[in-house]
């Protein structure tokens, strides 16, 4: 019995001596602020005076290399898989503010600062603002430039709706809903930006143009038509107005997932200066011996300022607008014998091109 005894005894030691736990230690020349974890294993993280990775296992020396480094930039091989690795940093040695960004795939793990991060793009921020753990209130360390700016481009469907009107009837509509008849392109910039909210400004162009259902649609503000051909003459009418605006749209940007951006919700207040303001009209009539295509154009009183809110669902590059005019794009004017204040309104689709440029 004492025999066996001193057998298992014997084999539990040498098993012990055989599965010793060697400690690794690389000393690294860069700092690391950045780490992407590929594989299944586990990364703590730790501030030191110096920069180094360290594993500890029963693996001899000649372990394949576990991390790939380049710039500040600490990256895990498929040989640090089910393996526990240590990296120190010195970031934030001289001062409590730093910011740690992680990328993490698969089932990998990173421990920092008693926390635990898992699958995702992580930035930890470290910036201690008024004694709390929070961010700057611009969010400018956390966010860059390329995460704040970006580069709009609308179009869609524009027609008028009249404030008031003597009559009941508004020449509103267009002729043909396949007629894009809004066009504008906006670059903005958030000047503060956290995980759930952006604000900011920007400078827009934009192009209204409203396709008027009468094709005989006449702007008078006096006695005097823009023409003197009427509804039962040979040919064909087409009606259009036009406005060319340049706007400051003030935004307010809300992200419902603070580390999914590229869901959104976004509203905006533009005030407007607008110049160009024509009607257009055009007569077009075709024969067998004749063709005429005339066109004849009066200057629209379109107010010289005006104020629009737009409300936007954005995904990625692509979303959703619709439109209002605040205040009236022209007041009282006559149309058809009819006294009205029209306002703009358009809905149509939102494409951001510098996140299509991304794809």
């Amino acid at each position: 019995m004492k025999k066996a005894f001193l057998f298992v005894a014997l084999a539990a030691i040498l098993s012990s001596a055989s599965a010793q736990t060697y400690t690794y230690r690389q000393e690294l020349n860069q700092e690391i602020t950045h780490i992407v974890v590929k594989g299944n294993c586990v990364v703590r993280v730790q501030h030191d005076t110096c920069n180094w990775v360290a594993y500890r296992g029963s693996e001899r020396r000649d372990t394949a290399r576990l991390v790939v480094l380049e710039g500040n930039t600490l990256t895990t091989t498929p040989a640090a898989n089910e393996k526990t690795l240590y990296v120190g940093t010195s970031i934030g040695k001289d001062s409590a503010e730093y910011i740690l960004t992680f990328d993490i795939e698969n089932d990998g793990i990173v421990y920092h600062k008693n926390k635990v991060f898992t699958k995702g793009h992580i930035t930890y921020n470290a910036y201690n603002y008024k004694n709390d753990n929070s961010r700057s209130w611009t969010g400018i360390r956390k966010y860059s430039a390329n995460e704040r700016i970006f580069l709009d481009y609308f179009f869609g469907y524009n027609f008028w709706t009249t404030g008031n009107t003597k009559t009941g009837r508004s020449p509103i509509y267009p002729t043909s809903m396949l007629t894009m008849t809004n066009t504008s392109v906006k670059l903005g910039y958030s000047l503060y930006m956290d995980d759930h909210f952006a604000a900011g400004l920007g400078l827009q162009y934009g192009l209204y143009t409203t396709l008027f259902k009468s094709p005989l649609v006449s702007y008078s503000n006096d006695a005097n038509r823009l023409f003197t051909a009427t509804s039962d003459s040979a040919g064909t009418w087409v009606t259009t107005a036009y406005q060319h605006t340049l706007g400051i749209p003030l935004h307010l940007t809300f992200y419902p997932l603070a580390k999914k951006h590229i869901f959104n919700l976004q509203l905006e207040l533009t005030p407007i200066f607008s110049f160009g303001h024509k009607l257009n009209q055009n007569y077009s009539r075709q024969s067998s011996d004749l063709t005429i295509n005339n066109n004849y154009t009066r200057d629209l009183p379109y107010s010289l300022f005006s104020l629009s809110s737009r409300f936007s669902i954005n995904f990625g590059p692509l979303g959703i607008y619709a439109e209002y005019g605040i205040t009236p794009v022209c007041r009282n004017i006559g149309f058809d014998n009819t006294t009205i204040t029209p306002h703009n309104v358009c809905v149509g689709l939102r494409i951001n091109l510098l996140e299509l440029g991304k794809k």
